[in-house]
């Protein structure tokens, strides 16, 4: 596992290197930046504006593998529910240590120092679970599906909202986000981890103790949702306000 672990890290990094230089977007962002005279960029109040716009590109870069990432994962979960396919695991650890990896090297990434414990969290909770060989797979598979669906949708959409502020499909792209987020992690999410739960709970497994801290830090996980969709809801009301004003 662990040269699987190396490969898809490695393939996700080096997609995310090549990525400005692909999407003409970004392309475009970065030959304007590099055609003006470095002499102007001495002014430090100057520096700083030049330097926020690296940061833009640099985080839609990460929020483009993010959310390609957490699609493939969302699909290949499904997939599996439907016929057994090789394991996801290798290939979500990897994802993670690739926006681990993406956040420290990146200077944006100093304000968002939370998502470094998040992936850590996460990375240990699925080393663990393959490392226990939970039976649950099912149970995990639609984890996966109600966890990463909504973080695609929130990266897909942030991204769009700051490639395009004016656009005129950001407010409700921005509704739609709120409404998956809030069926996918508020609602089913929980239902789902109660279930999970009670398997656990009433299993005959010798090996039952193992499962309680999967359970636990799912729970935490799930605080952690409601935080993020305030958060994301919060985001919406002052985009709406304004486009009142």
């Amino acid at each position: 596992m662990l040269f699987e672990i190396f490969a898809w890290t490695t393939c996700i990094f080096g997609t995310s290197l090549a990525l400005p230089y692909v999407v003409p977007y970004l392309r475009n962002k970065i030959k304007q930046l590099q055609s003006v005279p470095t002499t102007v960029f001495d002014n430090l109040c100057i520096n700083d504006v030049h330097q926020a716009e690296y940061n833009a590109i640099d985080r839609t870069v990460g929020q483009i593998m993010s959310a390609t990432c957490q699609v493939l994962i969302t699909v290949a979960a499904a997939v599996d529910l439907i016929t057994p396919i090789h394991s996801l695991t290798p290939f979500v650890i990897s994802y993670y240590l690739y926006d681990i990896l993406h956040l420290c090297i990146k200077p944006y990434g100093k304000t968002k120092r939370h998502y470094l414990i998040h992936h850590a969290g996460t990375i240990i909770l699925v080393t663990y679970g393959h490392l226990i060989q939970s039976p649950y797979k099912i149970c995990i598979n639609i984890f996966y599906i109600l966890l990463e669906s909504s973080a695609a949708t929130t990266n897909i959409v942030t991204s769009l909202t700051h490639a395009y502020p004016a656009s005129q499909y950001t407010i409700p792209l921005s509704f739609i986000n709120v409404v998956i987020y809030g069926t996918t992690r508020i609602l089913l999410y929980p239902i789902h981890l109660g279930y999970y739960i009670y398997l656990v709970r009433n299993s005959t497994d010798s090996h039952q103790l193992y499962y309680i801290f999967p359970a636990c830090s799912l729970i935490i996980l799930y605080g952690v949702c409601v935080n993020w969709f305030a958060a994301i809801v919060a985001k919406h009301r002052q985009m709406k306000l304004k486009q009142i004003l």
